[in-house]
């Protein structure tokens, strides 16, 4: 039966099998590659790893990249077969051209070395030569002496490098390893062609990571090259070279290697897409049936969708657990919240668990449990979550039950993820800033507190700012109760307001006066040096005034007393030379007044020597006084001594100068040895014995008592004088104190028991004064058993 002959559905069954074979045919067709004329078989050397350029493809098998395919292009023209030698360096590359191992070099840059001991051909193309560095790097700004650069192995950059002074340089195999010793820091740069280095940075998505540093060096021209003895070779590849540059071949390649990939849709895809469609046809009308019988289940899948949609594109991390199927579904945030990449790791709730930080795990979990088994139960909770880099993420956590079985159990959840990292170290600045200021506020009122003296601040307005501790002692009032009060309702003395806030303290950079307050709680009136200094803005503008107020009621007591002890010492040295002179004046004068008896002569002799000795005693006060005002240390001349001997050899002299006195005596009866300076300790219990008698003026008893402890000897001497007050006795050892100026009859300097308290304690021993008013007097004297 012929096709015309034949029905309409056997010629439409005819139709669609000769389409059948149209389609199987012409893919095959149009990837059939033409016949080719014998060719010349040529060795050609590849550098195994310097893509884009030329490198050892292991999944083809073979070489492959830009050089490569413009050779096999002009190799095809030229009537060439090639067959491919790799080596690893550039170095190796020319020496298989050079050693006659190859015949030509696929592609080479072009150089004044390289060209005295190879032919090069034409180019076949070009590229800048430029210093890469990190892309935040911001200290390398040129190659400058100690600079750790980087440049391809055998390349002529290289010799380039090395004519620039004090580089530190090094070579690498390939491109890609000196891209990567560039971004870990071995290198503070890298120097290669722009094209073969961005490619690479390009293909490991790595280009935002490195930067081209100023202009580029110099410009690299590569071209193939061929032993000086084959001229003929190049001759042949500069013709196809020329023929294909010019041709649209060439910019295919180079796109394909460098540029924008070839375009996608081919004639072999178009013809793929032409079979997919015709069968997509029969599947969609299949579909749609399909679709129409499952309309309510394409709804449910829709909203679905929907909502997924809506949950992967909040900024906000979305869990969503079906406790009965066990499915957990986590939306893209939730991992890119924590650095990882979508579905990085199970969406599972172990994954949530074993993520949070150990000191947060345990009160999540337990509210997480029990928003799950209890009704109206939610969770909402800080905590923290570990990234992808070790570190901590803090997460504002919330979660509900959607839906509940009988026993109240979840049998559905969903809940968000709120990274709150920003908000928490945004609370630790302002709690370190709060810390940092409390501690400075301490500092300043530590400060402040430890001023021994009272100190008040004052603002322009007159307006109380601050006062320390001594200050409200002083006042009597807390600072607390009295900040930002006017100065003229809480200071009512005016010379005291003219310190503190007048027009003078707030315009004189410092001012001196003095005051007088009564004291709280020593009272009377003391006296009182005030500083007020105007503090200036920074501005330059005075903005208050502080103030500070020394108590300098002791220092006028101390020059009262040195004032007294001016006068009475010019008085007790006048008295003794006035007798001396009195009766040297005498003795001068027998001749005139008449001959004295010898008795007379030594009555007057005796005189003289007794007031002599009260003015060693007052010249030896003074010079012992100047040694221990200076600092200079007491020198002692310690021996073994009997204290006790020592001390009963001194009551004989003290007893024939009164006969109102009875001086009794109990010292232990055997010696007692110290290791003294015998001088001072008769000075010491000298001056003692002297004092109890002068301020016993209405004579009695004085008591020397004895008493070995157990480490020291104890001396004590009492007397039935006039006593003294409890002030009186506290200040007893004060340079210059007497206990009552007012009593002529009782002479002295004030030194004698300061004297005495730096001999003692000289010695290593103790001194110590009790006295009752109108009772008398106890001086307590211990020195030690040991050496002094």
């Amino acid at each position: 039966m012929g096709l015309f002959q034949a029905s309409s559905k056997q010629r439409a069954l005819f139709v669609f099998t000769l389409m059948g074979c149209l389609l199987l045919w012409l893919p095959a067709v149009v990837a059939a590659d033409p016949g080719r004329p014998a060719v010349v078989a040529v060795r050609v050397a590849v550098l195994s790893n310097s893509p884009p350029l030329q490198f050892y493809d292991p999944g083809q098998n073979r070489a492959a990249g830009f050089a490569i395919d413009v050779f096999e292009e002009v190799a095809r023209r030229q009537g060439f077969k090639p067959t491919y030698v790799f080596g690893d360096t550039w170095s190796e590359v020319i020496a298989l051209v050079s050693k006659g191992q190859a015949d030509v070099a696929a592609s080479l840059a072009v150089s004044e070395e390289r060209q005295q001991q190879l032919v090069f051909s034409e180019g076949i193309d070009s590229t800048p030569v430029s210093v890469f560095v990190r892309s935040r790097d911001a200290e390398v700004v040129g190659l400058e002496p100690g600079t750790r650069v980087g440049t391809t192995e055998g390349s002529f950059i290289l010799a380039h490098l090395q004519k620039i002074p004090g580089l530190d340089i090094r070579s690498y195999k390939s491109v890609p390893e000196g891209l990567f010793a560039l971004l870990a820091g071995r290198e503070d740069a890298f120097v290669a062609g722009e094209n073969l280095f961005l490619k690479e940075a390009r293909d490991a998505q790595l280009e935002d990571r490195i930067r081209i540093l100023g202009k580029p060096l110099l410009n690299s021209k590569r071209a193939m090259a061929v032993a000086p003895n084959n001229p003929h070779l190049v001759e042949k590849l500069n013709e196809g070279i020329r023929e294909l540059v010019a041709s649209p071949q060439y910019r295919e390649i180079y796109i394909r290697w460098y540029g924008k990939p070839a375009p996608y849709w081919t004639v072999k895809r178009i013809l793929v897409l032409m079979s997919a469609l015709l069968a997509g046809t029969i599947v969609g009308l299949l579909y749609w049936r399909y679709r129409t019988v499952n309309q309510l289940h394409e709804a449910l899948s829709e909203s679905e969708a929907r909502l997924r949609q809506a949950m992967d594109a909040t900024s906000d991390g979305l869990w969503a657990w079906d406790l009965a199927s066990g499915q957990v579904y986590f939306n893209p945030n939730y991992y890119r919240m924590l650095g990882y990449e979508p579905g990085e790791f199970p969406a599972d709730m172990a994954s949530w668990q074993e993520r949070l930080h150990p000191d947060d795990r345990q009160d999540t979990l337990a509210n997480f449990e029990a928003c799950r088994v209890h009704r109206g139960e939610r969770f909402e909770r800080e905590f923290r979550l570990r990234d992808k880099g070790g570190g901590w993420v803090w997460v504002l956590g919330r979660g509900e039950a959607i839906q509940r079985g009988e026993d109240g159990q979840a049998l559905k959840m969903i809940g968000t993820h709120v990274n709150i990292t920003a908000l928490k170290e945004a609370e630790e600045t302002v709690r370190d800033a709060l810390r940092d200021a409390e501690a400075s506020r301490d500092r300043v009122n530590a400060i402040l507190e430890s001023v021994p003296d009272a100190l008040i601040v004052a603002n322009q307005d007159r307006r109380l700012v601050l006062m320390n501790q001594e200050a409200e002692k002083l006042f009597g009032k807390t600072e607390q109760n009295l900040r930002g009060q006017p100065l003229d309702d809480i200071f009512r003395d005016p010379a005291l307001l003219e310190v503190v806030g007048g027009e003078g303290a707030r315009q004189e950079s410092i001012r001196v006066a003095y005051v007088d307050l009564p004291h709280p709680e020593l009272g009377g009136i003391h006296h009182y040096q005030a500083i007020s200094s105007a503090v200036q803005g920074r501005a330059g503008k005075g903005s208050g005034v502080v103030t500070l107020l020394r108590d300098i009621t002791r220092e006028r007591e101390v020059d009262r007393m040195k004032s007294e002890f001016i006068s009475i010492a010019a008085h007790e040295l006048k008295t003794p030379l006035t007798s001396i002179i009195g009766y040297a004046d005498l003795l001068l004068r027998e001749d005139d007044l008449g001959p004295f008896t010898q008795e007379q002569r030594q009555e007057f002799l005796a005189y003289i020597q007794q007031k002599g000795d009260v003015l060693e005693h007052l010249v030896d006060d003074l010079l012992n006084l100047s040694r221990i005002e200076a600092g200079r240390p007491i020198v002692l001349d310690t021996q073994p001594c009997n204290l006790t001997a020592l001390v009963r050899a001194l009551i004989p002299h003290h007893q024939r100068e009164t006969d109102r006195h009875h001086i009794k005596v109990d010292l232990p009866a055997e010696p007692v040895i110290l290791n003294v300076d015998r001088g001072k300790i008769e000075q010491i219990f000298d001056n003692l014995l002297s004092n109890a008698i002068k301020y016993s003026p209405d004579g009695g008893t004085i008591h020397i008592c004895g008493e070995r402890l157990e480490a020291e000897f104890e001396v004590r001497i009492e007397d039935e004088g006039i006593g003294m007050t409890a002030e009186q006795a506290e200040r007893v050892f004060e340079k210059f104190y007497r206990a009552n100026y007012q009593d002529t009859a009782v002479g002295g300097l004030g030194l004698g028991m300061s004297i005495v308290r730096s001999l003692v304690e000289a010695h290593n021993g103790k001194i110590w004064v009790e006295s009752e008013l109108g009772r008398g007097t106890r001086v307590f004297v211990r020195l030690p058993l040991g050496s002094a």
